[in-house]
């Protein structure tokens, strides 16, 4: 081959790799696009998943609330957590913004869908502008048992706390009127002795108001066994065993204005073993069963023991508060 020939075929040589590299550039630039937008894709669509997902919780926690909208609040939490805007999408009430939808089925389950528009920019230069994509949550009300402990002691006459304490728990109350036939609920309220005034279970709104509204404020404040009560027979389901998503969520609501000045165990008086409760204070000569105040050593004068009858003197009769008559036991 000539030398002329040879230059000419280096020179066309040098002419193909630039083009040859011209074009790998150009795929590179693609797949780099590619990549930045299919990352920015995937995270609006991730944040979009998200906001769904709390906007349906967040309706599922509200069902049962009679002030709200159930709807309403999840698209609320949805606009929260996604603004119109948010992370380069287009601002509210331009074409592709943010969008939720959320309904409510017939077995308490909340449905919210979001859709909005993820903007292009690299990508762009291969003609893709815009891409939409969309989101779907759902949760449903998980069923719930919450035992109501009540103060119905002798200090909640002063002033109003009564009947504020009424208020409150008749407004609680009235709070599960759509979903009593799912949930359970139970009242305990305390004195000197306590009452389950309704045991655990469904249907409650009204027998339980019907309770509140009757009770009155006398006694001493026995709250340790109206706490043991509201876990009782009668009270919270006994879940041991069960595996966490066969269990049910449990809540004691409490309501008390002050600290315990009674207590409820087994006591011995004159060689017998009683089912006893253990009152003090100012009046009619009791010691302050409290130990900030008085230890317990006179229980002879404290101890609201059983008479033949099977009850308290001064006391609400007949009943330690579990259903038990306050009968003498067995010794130990």
């Amino acid at each position: 081959m000539r030398l002329q020939e040879l230059g000419k075929f280096r020179r066309d040589e040098r002419g193909a790799v630039l083009i040859t590299f011209t074009l790998i550039f150009i795929v590179l630039i693609g797949f780099t696009a590619l990549a930045y937008e299919a990352g920015y894709w995937y995270l609006v669509r991730s944040e979009l998943s998200k906001s769904v997902d709390a906007a349906a919780l967040a309706g599922a926690a509200n069902i049962s609330n009679p002030y709200v909208d159930t709807a309403a609040i999840a698209r609320e939490f949805g606009n929260e957590n996604f603004p119109s805007g948010y992370l380069g999408t287009p601002a509210d009430g331009a074409d592709g913004s943010v969008q939720f939808e959320a309904s409510m089925d017939s077995n308490s389950t909340v449905r919210v869908s979001g859709r909005v528009t993820a903007l292009a920019t690299l990508a762009r230069l291969f003609g893709v502008d815009r891409v939409a994509t969309s989101a779907t949550g759902v949760a449903q009300k998980k069923e719930v048992e919450i035992m109501m402990v009540l103060d119905r002691s002798g200090s909640m006459r002063d002033g109003t706390k009564m009947s504020d304490l009424k208020n409150a728990a008749r407004s609680f109350v009235g709070y599960f009127q759509d979903t009593q036939d799912e949930d359970r609920m139970g009242l305990v309220s305390f004195a000197t002795t306590v009452r389950v005034d309704f045991p655990l279970g469904n249907t409650y709104v009204m027998p339980m108001t019907n309770c509140i509204n009757a009770m009155t404020a006398n006694g001493w404040t026995n709250t340790e066994d109206a706490i043991r009560q509201a876990g009782g027979p009668s009270g919270f389901t006994n879940q041991a065993g069960l595996s966490g998503d066969q269990r049910v969520q449990q809540f004691m609501i409490f309501f008390s204005d002050g600290m315990p000045t009674a207590f409820r165990d087994r006591f011995k008086y004159d060689n017998q073993d009683y089912d006893g409760v253990v009152a003090g204070g100012s009046s009619n000569g009791r010691l302050d069963c409290r130990p900030d105040r008085n230890p317990v050593s006179n229980l002879d004068s404290m101890l609201y023991r059983p008479t033949g009858d099977g009850s308290y003197p001064n006391v609400n009769p007949d009943t330690t508060g579990d259903g038990r008559s306050a009968s003498i036991l067995t010794p130990p």
